[in-house]
């Protein structure tokens, strides 16, 4: 074999084992999140199956599982799709609540810390204009550390949020928008660490669909209909309506000669249809043409009929007398010699 099919053959078995590689990387990313989720429903399920049964579950059990943040967030997504919130414990039945639970069960999944974090504290809740229909949107601000051996124990406290909440919205668990870019949380103020989180997760489009919320703050146009006077009839448009474009003939005096410069009278401006003004309505309204018999002619004196004088007829110009060329004098002879 040559070295170049040693090549290509080496090549190819590179990008196959490169192509197997990113197929692994995916098939373990779906495993790991089957086994983040089959990890807190099984602590969910007796709950479930008990209502599924008709049968109230103990008090105790319910207790347990909302004070825990890893599974508060799931018994309460359990206990609204089965309709029994009303079980759901009122001090954890709150956003604040439900934004921490969402935080710590995403950091716990794969790509993220992959484990729960050791300590989790809730620093404040932050508003941001969203830039859409929902208006100003809520956040919910945390930080959580490591303390035991993880690769992120060094970094200390980070920061990291849950939302987006729209403000005057029930509670809801499991949000689009859990973030937390693994950073100190002392290397930013909490406004700068809101405004990263919001930038990227705008850019992944978290914000589509959110329901509208409280006003941005920028009121919106409201077009004036019916409100007559509110927008004013340019001053081009008035004078140029009442004047006709063209001296139009009598119909009692067929042979009226046609007004003298017709075509450099000045033309009426075209009218705006303004919807707000009804008074423009009496000027665009298509009305029957008249006679113009007794049109004033005096009045505009520019358009009197005049007597369209024939142009002269050009003089042709005399022919340009040519001097006659004068013939060269005839030499005189010379008187002969005597030579006697």
């Amino acid at each position: 074999m040559t070295l170049r099919q040693w090549l290509l053959i080496a090549l190819g078995a590179l990008i196959g084992g490169a192509g197997l590689f990113v197929i692994f990387k995916i098939w373990a990313h779906k495993q790991a999140l089957k086994k983040q989720v089959e990890k807190v429903q099984s602590k969910i399920r007796p709950v479930r199956e008990e209502l599924k049964a008709g049968k109230a579950p103990a008090k105790d059990a319910i207790e347990a599982l909302a004070s825990n943040p890893q599974t508060r967030s799931a018994l309460f997504e359990c206990l609204r799709e089965m309709k029994k919130l009303e079980l759901f414990p009122e001090k954890y039945n709150n956003q604040k609540a439900l934004a921490e639970s969402d935080l710590v069960y995403w950091l716990s999944g794969p790509g993220q810390l992959g484990v729960y974090p050791d300590n989790i504290e809730f620093v404040k809740e932050m508003e941001i204009d969203s830039e859409t229909p929902a208006g100003k949107i809520i956040y919910y601000l945390f930080r959580f550390r490591m303390k035991s051996q993880h690769w992120s124990t060094a970094t200390g406290w980070m920061a990291g949020f849950s939302g987006p909440y729209v403000a005057g919205q029930p509670p809801k668990a499991n949000v689009p928008g859990v973030y937390s870019s693994m950073l100190g949380y002392d290397k930013q103020s909490p406004d700068k660490h809101l405004l990263s989180a919001h930038h990227i997760l705008k850019q992944k489009g978290v914000y589509q669909g959110l329901p509208a919320g409280k006003s941005n703050g920028k009121a919106a146009a409201k077009p004036s209909d019916n409100k007559p006077g509110i927008a004013p009839l340019p001053a081009a448009v008035q004078p140029s309506i009442a004047k006709p474009v063209t001296a139009m003939p009598s119909p009692a005096s067929p042979a009226a000669v046609p007004v003298v410069g017709t075509s450099a009278a000045p033309k009426p401006a075209a009218a705006s249809p303004v919807a707000t003004a009804p008074v423009v309505a009496p000027v665009v309204a298509p009305v029957a043409p008249k006679p113009v018999a007794a049109y004033p002619v005096a009045a505009a004196p520019v358009v009197s009929p005049i007597a369209v004088q024939p142009a002269a007829t050009p003089v042709a110009a005399p022919p340009a007398v040519v001097p006659a060329a004068v013939p060269p004098p005839a030499a005189t002879p010379a008187a002969p010699v005597n030579k006697s």
